[in-house]
């Protein structure tokens, strides 16, 4: 497939959803702008996380797909409304006479996304499991050379198929000024010491299986809570569509140092405030590990089921805390043993929070 770069003037960017996806695809948009810097690059997104992708510097705008409305449309049977919905999109996206679509979603979605922006030119990244859900019979699939890199650099592989330069790369989180004053003034009354180093901890994660046992992040906090100098914050929301309710009270049950809680409390664009200022992070894989990754901030992730060298964090101030069992990697979503991450104990992460940190 030969694609002349002089008729690349406009560049469907597809993908719609989950904050470590996006993340991922970051530094694809800004090799992409390097390449093409005088065409018109849309990001197709999923309304639920356009706020990851508002402002970008390298952007020139975004097609919001209402996912959220169609699911709930697709569950009451009002198939009338989800055709009119599609059928909108649909026009809205032929009207903007896309060149080029670059699928790095690699499913169901993203392929009908593809096929109704109808670009002339057509390819994708291939994630870590291939393109699946048919996405494969409407986009090219860009195979990675080795294909045991990580997704940023799978995603970036579509770059280097075009014959561009990818360099280091770029993680570019627009940083709201009005959410670094909100998140200001949700932590005082919370409870936030000026002077303090912060440590953000998530519990949570959209796989039950990537969740670290509740008792030992209480553990965990009660140790660094008692820290002179530090205090913690805690995050959560809903990750995936796994209920994360029950953990945040089992977790508060057993906490006995004081927390600031901001469960719940968070939008996407406070959630990068916050991560910006936060002195470490401390978490499971999941959005908000990543997104602390992409903001340069020190990590510890605690990792059980996946390879951490295909999903884990992408960050030179990142520590991986994951213990080598017989089944592992699995990538079974539920598992009901928990045998990878039940190995992980208290001890391991402190001990990769001074590496990083320097926290004693």
């Amino acid at each position: 497939m030969q694609i002349p770069h002089s008729e690349i003037r406009r560049i469907a960017l597809i993908q719609p959803s989950r904050i470590g996806d996006i993340i991922f695809s970051l530094p694809t948009l800004s090799a992409l702008r390097g390449m093409f810097p005088s065409a018109r690059i849309t990001w197709l997104v999923d309304e639920r996380c356009q706020e990851l992708v508002e402002g970008h510097p390298d952007l020139d705008g975004l097609v919001i797909v209402p996912f959220k409305e169609i699911g709930e449309a697709l569950k009451k049977r009002a198939w009338k409304k989800v055709g009119q919905t599609l059928h909108r999109l649909k026009k809205e996206l032929r009207s903007r006479s896309f060149d080029l679509s670059i699928d790095l979603h690699g499913l169901a979605k993203s392929a009908l996304l593809v096929w109704m922006a109808g670009a002339r030119w057509r390819i994708g990244s291939a994630n870590t499991t291939g393109m699946k859900e048919l996405s494969g019979l409407f986009s090219r699939e860009i195979l990675p050379r080795p294909d045991d890199r990580h997704t940023v650099e799978r995603n970036l592989s579509v770059v280097h198929f075009l014959g561009g330069p990818t360099g280091e790369a770029q993680f570019k989180l627009a940083i709201s000024g009005d959410a670094q004053i909100q998140v200001r003034e949700i932590l005082s009354p919370a409870g936030r010491r000026e002077g303090d180093r912060l440590v953000v901890v998530h519990a949570g994660a959209g796989w039950l299986s990537r969740r670290w046992p509740a008792e030992r992040f209480a553990e965990l906090i009660s140790t660094l809570g008692r820290t002179p100098g530090l205090q913690v914050a805690l995050i959560g929301g809903a990750e995936g569509g796994s209920p994360e309710g029950r953990l945040f009270e089992q977790l508060f049950s057993l906490v006995r140092v004081p927390v600031i809680n901001l469960v719940n409390r968070l939008s996407l664009k406070q959630l990068i405030a916050l991560l910006a200022e936060a002195d470490l992070f401390i978490g499971n894989e999941a959005g908000p590990m990543h997104l602390a990754a992409a903001l340069d901030r020190p990590v510890v992730a605690i990792i059980g089921p996946t390879r951490p060298e295909l999903t884990g964090p992408f960050g030179k101030r990142a520590r991986i805390v994951r213990k080598a069992v017989s089944c592992s990697p699995c990538r079974e979503r539920n598992c009901p043993d928990l045998t990878c991450m039940k190995a992980i104990e208290v001890a391991d992460v402190l001990e990769a929070v001074r590496s990083v940190s320097g926290f004693n």
